[in-house]
């Protein structure tokens, strides 16, 4: 495997990472067709402010064009345009271009893979039944016990473990797995954590209310709550913190 050293801040090293990416392209004969309908990956994905849910998609193979009904992950949506990482629009995408897509119905996972459905209506009955499926292992995960958030922090001798159960909502997908990751690998002897569901994007009443229902704790990096969901947490006593610093 080859190894290249190299420097985000500098650029030392980012030439001779292409000539070797291009060269082991070449060995290995890499080849992809344009004229085929698009299918790649979600590099990172977020809801930006007076876009909605917005993509950046890596085409694998085939060509996107603005106006595609396109599948990514559970998601649907129609290509409404085609950002570079310049700011400059374009009507295409073909094989190994990296591209901000506008037009999802909602923010899909980084590393989901997108394809071009045979039409709209394709995609989007193929969107609801994965959501359907989605919503299934959300719940079959989600104890219908409640009980109250103090009993957590409760003072007395118990050698029993307790469980903090927990929603965490992020600005961008990225940083959202990192949080997961970063949470799921804390340590401790009194207390397991347990990360019930992960999403981006504003806090909404429907969070407070999935969080209410399974006894969880809301945490928020770089996000917001609106005020819906201020108004049902203090109703339902859920516990929101907010964070702009990780």
């Amino acid at each position: 495997v080859i190894c290249c050293p190299v420097s985000a801040l500098t650029g030392d090293g980012i030439d001779n990472l292409l000539e070797n990416i291009a060269v082991q392209a070449e060995v290995l004969e890499l080849k992809a067709n344009p004229r085929r309908k698009a299918q790649g990956y979600v590099v990172e994905a977020q809801r930006e402010p007076g876009m909605g849910p917005t993509a950046t998609l890596l085409v694998r193979d085939g060509t996107l064009t603005v106006g595609d009904a396109i599948l990514c992950g559970p998601y649907w949506g129609r290509v409404k345009a085609l950002i570079t990482a310049d700011g400059k629009r374009h009507k295409t995408a073909g094989p190994s271009d990296a591209v901000k897509c506008l037009g999802l119905s909602d923010v899909p996972e980084a590393g989901a893979e997108f394809i071009v459905a045979d039409s709209e209506r394709a995609a989007k009955e193929t969107s609801e039944t994965r959501l359907a499926a989605k919503r299934e292992q959300n719940l079959s995960n989600i104890s219908p016990k409640r009980a109250s958030l103090e009993d957590l922090f409760k003072t007395g001798a118990t050698d029993e473990k307790k469980h903090l159960n927990l929603l965490v909502k992020g600005d961008a997908q990225g940083s959202l797995e990192a949080l997961q990751h970063a949470i799921a690998n804390i340590k401790s002897d009194k207390i397991t954590q347990n990360i019930l569901l992960g999403g981006v994007g504003n806090i909404s009443a429907n969070d407070v209310l999935l969080a209410s229902a399974s006894d969880a704790i809301i945490v928020g990096f770089h996000v917001s709550k609106d005020a819906e969901a201020a108004a049902t947490a203090k109703r339902g006593g859920v516990q929101i913190k907010l964070y702009s610093i990780i």
